[in-house]
């Protein structure tokens, strides 16, 4: 997690291609890693602006099949788009550009807009399908795209906890529809030649664009929490789980290589296991917001009902824990948990999850962590408290 100061910087690229295999590059500040990836058929051959989040994803999933590399044949299309970020963000900031830009009011009333650059860039991209560059530096977040002949350039405000890994890019709506724009300058001869055009348009937000948007759930809460949830396997032999990893406010879900027994015992292990392959997870988004179409939406939901209810109750019995510490001095020591069996009835929401840990920080350096493992018939929940004013 980035918090704001310093500055980092991720890039994607994704070359052109007549399969589902294609090159592919990602540069982690300087770090790069290239080689080949795997397209699902509709990224491969029926690929548009937005599919660049989905392709992002994909192919940030499939790093640990990439080489890392001190050099790369990628490197002058990155430069490329590096310099023309350079040049938009001059610009935006030039008098000229400035007093063109005051001409237009909507653009101050509009929540976001985005930059575009078009020119005769073919050579200097030649066989790149698209580039998606985001950079967080002196507390803003420059978002670069390069797709079709331009490249789109948003700038946001980036104060604040920011995902090191966020595989979420805007959508451009197609010829600019629904959204104003204006052109702020055009370049003409021969050392203006490679971009011809700068304009800026509304950039309209996604629920703008979808009249049915998704419900939501907010699974934030008052602590600082990692959780991790493996979802149970649909063919028994299977040595890969589908989980998802919670790291403070943002979320990552995915596929990972996982034995299909993981027990009370092996949770340390399967814990370690998932972080070494968060390469494979996808960012889902903020906890904050979490789409009621997500696997895990209902069951995280339902399992932060169900820890704080539990809490409410260790909180309760500390007076009664106290009388018992008089006579049992290993209560005393602090080395000690709770234990609850969950009984399922009725509609269950954890059905579908064989594992679910949970370590959250509160005020006052107080600890809670959790375990749930439905390996047996009545799922077994520990939760294990740490707090100076009880311990």
């Amino acid at each position: 997690m980035n918090s704001g100061a310093g500055s980092y910087e991720q890039t994607t690229l994704l070359c052109q291609g007549h399969s589902t295999t294609r090159h592919a590059c990602i540069v982690h500040n300087d770090h790069t890693f290239t080689g080949s990836v795997e397209l699902e058929l509709d990224l491969a051959f029926d690929f548009k602006q937005a599919s660049i989040s989905r392709a992002v994803a994909s192919i940030n999933r499939q790093q640990m099949t990439l080489s890392h590399t001190q050099s790369s044949a990628f490197k002058r299309p990155i430069e490329e788009l590096t310099r023309a970020r350079t040049l938009v963000l001059s610009e935006i900031s030039s008098t000229r550009v400035v007093s063109e830009m005051a001409r237009h009011d909507w653009i101050d009333e509009s929540p976001a807009v985005y930059f575009e650059l078009v020119g005769d860039v073919a050579k200097l991209f030649e066989g790149v399908l698209f580039i998606a560059n985001r950079q967080h530096t002196n507390g803003l977040e420059v978002i670069s795209m390069f797709y079709e002949g331009s490249v789109v350039v948003v700038v946001r405000d980036g104060t604040g906890d920011q995902p090191l890994l966020n595989v979420h890019y805007p959508t451009i709506p197609p010829s600019h529809v629904e959204g104003r724009g204006a052109t702020l300058a055009t370049y003409e001869g021969v050392s203006k030649r490679t971009w011809m055009r700068l304009g800026v348009y509304e950039l309209l937000d996604q629920k703008s664009q979808r009249p049915d948007t998704e419900a939501s759930v907010d699974l934030s809460n008052g602590s600082y929490t990692q959780s991790y949830c493996i979802l149970k396997s649909q063919r028994p032999a299977a040595d890969n789980a589908e989980v998802m990893f919670r790291f403070g406010s943002w979320l990552y879900s995915g596929d990972v290589e996982l034995p299909n027994d993981v027990t009370l015992g092996s949770i340390p292990e399967a814990v370690v296991s998932m972080r070494v392959q968060q390469s494979k997870l996808a960012f889902v988004g903020d906890a904050s917001s979490v789409s009621k179409s997500n696997r895990f939406a209902n069951c995280l939901e339902h399992a932060g009902d169900v820890l704080d209810f539990v809490e409410s109750l260790v909180m309760e019995s500390q007076e009664a824990i106290s009388d018992l510490a008089t006579n049992a001095k290993w209560i005393e020591a602090g080395d000690c948990f709770f234990k609850f069996t969950c009984c399922s009835g009725g509609d269950n929401n954890m059905d579908s999850v064989a594992v679910f840990a949970q370590v959250s920080v509160f005020d006052y350096a107080c600890l809670s962590c959790t375990l749930l493992c439905t390996d047996t018939p009545q799922s077994k929940l520990f939760r294990r408290r740490t707090c100076p004013a009880v311990s």
